[in-house]
């Protein structure tokens, strides 16, 4: 009773900050919750068990809900602790007022610069990933994200600035700290020639897992990733979609707690995208720290806690997804979808109503404005000019605006491979 009581008590800390957004985002992380409790997972879990089975406590997807079943006054004190900081600090206002560095962040970069010999590839970077979360980041090619990640691995030197992990420094050693990293680059770096399973046991010894323990998470992965029957076949015979399940596999089997990603989905067909994107989901409710670079947007939206917007090797926007997307809210967005080729309406359109900005792409023109838009002068607008309109559509709030704004530049579009949305 005396373990449960300091659970609940400790749970109830006024300066969990990282708890409460676990809790406020998605159903409670175990292993990020033991983490920060100074708990093993084990004794994290039979607590949280413990707690369920006497109708204590539950959690979902809106947060940690307690219920008072039993007289003890110490233990009822710490559950009613724990509410009242929770009801308390889960508005804006509420979360506003606790310090961000009240919990160490998973790593965290300062002022982080790469130079390639006169030119400046990334450029003062500083930003902080939480234990726990998906933390996206995002920018045009060439805005330096896959040299960042480079550099946070261990596998390119920074110029200048300082690199951190779980609250310790690591400038100079990050290889020291590899053995907590999962790595997904960009490219398939898995042996074709050998088999699926081999593959993933072969990773597993380099971390230098046992045999047994390599070949049971072994197996247990390729069940996961729906790769069981493809276990036998050579990496090489493998479709896009499954070399990516594979090598995003082979990088969690030495259980990192951070991963890193670098455009994991991209050239991949929707079907398997969509795998992928669940696969993830389910880690980050396991604890695991994911870095998260994409050139989808829609993808980023639906997974990121947080994202990073960079371009060139610049930090420019960072922020919760809900809040930079509150930002697109103010804007009014129409698309046009006309017959034949749209670019020559973007100045006649942009001369007809001031302070709009248009972008065209193919037979689509996209308007967008700091005040809501009018749907009749628009139709008007073509009608007069004879343009046979196809399609008149208002589109929702998107990270593709706040990514246009910051940026510069429109991101790119996924192929829609296989018919349907990814």
């Amino acid at each position: 009773m005396k373990d449960l009581q300091t659970f609940c008590r400790a749970l109830a800390s006024p300066v969990r900050l990282e708890i409460l957004r676990l809790l406020g985002s998605h159903p409670l992380c175990v292993n990020a919750l033991a983490g920060h409790l100074g708990l093993s997972a084990a004794a994290t879990s039979q607590h949280l068990r413990l707690l369920r089975e006497q109708g204590l406590v539950q959690d979902d997807k809106r947060g940690l809900f307690v219920h008072y079943r039993r007289d003890d006054e110490a233990f009822r004190d710490g559950l009613d602790r724990l509410r009242d900081f929770w009801e308390g600090s889960r508005t804006e206002e509420g979360l506003r007022g606790i310090s961000m560095k009240s919990e160490p962040f998973a790593f965290e970069v300062r002022g982080l610069r790469k130079d390639f010999g006169s030119l400046r590839a990334v450029d003062s970077l500083s930003f902080g990933v939480f234990p726990g979360e998906i933390f996206g980041f995002l920018g045009p090619n060439g805005a330096g994200k896959t040299t960042t990640i480079r550099m946070l691995t261990g596998l390119a030197r920074p110029t200048g600035g300082r690199l951190f992990f779980f609250g310790e420094e690591r400038t100079a050693d990050v290889k020291a700290v590899q053995h907590l990293m999962g790595i997904v680059p960009d490219d398939n770096n898995l042996y074709p020639e050998l088999k699926g399973r081999a593959n993933l046991e072969f990773c597993g010894a380099l971390y230098g897992m046992p045999r047994k323990e390599r070949q049971e998470r072994a197996e247990m992965l390729l069940e996961r990733f729906g790769l069981a029957e493809a276990a036998g076949r050579l990496f090489g015979t493998y479709s896009k979609g499954m070399r990516r399940k594979l090598v995003l596999a082979a990088a969690l089997m030495h259980r990192p707690p951070i991963l890193f990603l670098d455009e994991p989905t991209t050239g991949i067909d929707v079907a398997s995208a969509r795998s992928i994107r669940q696969l993830l989901d389910d880690l980050r409710c396991e604890g695991t720290t994911i870095f998260l670079t994409t050139h989808y947007i829609e993808e980023a939206q639906r997974l990121c806690d947080r994202i990073a917007f960079i371009a060139e090797g610049r930090l420019v926007a960072l922020d919760a997804t809900a809040t930079l997307l509150a930002s697109a809210r103010e804007e009014g967005a129409i698309d046009f979808v006309v017959e034949g080729e749209a670019f020559s309406l973007k100045e006649p359109l942009g001369r007809a109503f001031g302070g709009v900005t248009c972008r065209v792409e193919g037979d689509t023109v996209s308007v967008r404005s700091a005040e809501p838009l009018r749907l009749t002068p628009f139709l008007n607008f073509f009608r007069d000019r004879g343009i046979e309109l196809r399609e008149a559509r208002r589109e929702k709030p998107s990270l593709e605006e706040v990514f246009l704004r910051v940026t510069g530049k429109a991101p790119e579009k996924r192929a829609k491979e296989g018919g349907g949305r990814p």
